[in-house]
């Protein structure tokens, strides 16, 4: 039986989910000749303490099948409106076609972010495993169309390693 329910970001860790991560940058992720998988779970924990981080997971039985996290934060431009935004959504391969377990998670999702008095949730698909048809069904729109471009070096950990051990600086803006 496919349950779905909220989890501390601890436990959904506890649960496997960097297992579920590995498996879903692999099906979607871009770039990933250039930019590794490398999930910084301090600023995950950051969000999770402060209020700002839902996550959702589904099991079957006590197997971790799928995830949602999203993002809670005021709108830069509408500041009195609290936006649910989806950081991740993912259900094994395996569940999609032949459960209801990723509709069941959006709802699951909505239910509870509606608790925590949010207005709007975002969610975005990638081309490449669109299932915009879904979320039209369940009766989201498409508001507006991201585009994408990377323009970094191949491989950039050596730089991410010594900044975290540097102390903070603002960045500064080139002229």
């Amino acid at each position: 039986m496919i349950t779905i329910r909220p989890l501390p970001l601890d436990e959904l860790l506890a649960a496997g989910v960097a297992q579920l991560l590995e498996v879903h940058w692999r099906e979607i992720a871009l770039y990933q000749d250039r930019v590794r998988l490398d999930v910084d779970y301090d600023r995950y924990r950051e969000l999770d303490a402060a209020g700002r981080l839902l996550c959702l997971a589904a099991f079957d039985c006590d197997r971790l099948i799928g995830y949602a996290a999203w993002i809670l934060t005021f709108h830069l431009h509408y500041r009195q409106c609290l936006m649910g935004a989806n950081d991740v959504i993912f259900v094994l391969p395996e569940y999609r076609s032949r459960s209801t377990a990723g509709v069941r998670l959006i709802r699951e999702s909505e239910r509870y972010l509606k608790q925590l008095e949010v207005h709007r949730i975002i969610m975005h698909v990638k081309p490449a495993k669109d299932w915009t048809a879904i979320l039209t069904r369940m009766g989201y729109e498409q508001e507006e169309i991201i585009m994408g471009k990377y323009i970094g070096a191949e491989d950039r950990s050596d730089v991410i390693e010594e900044q975290a051990m540097a102390p903070s600086r603002s960045v500064e803006h080139a002229s």
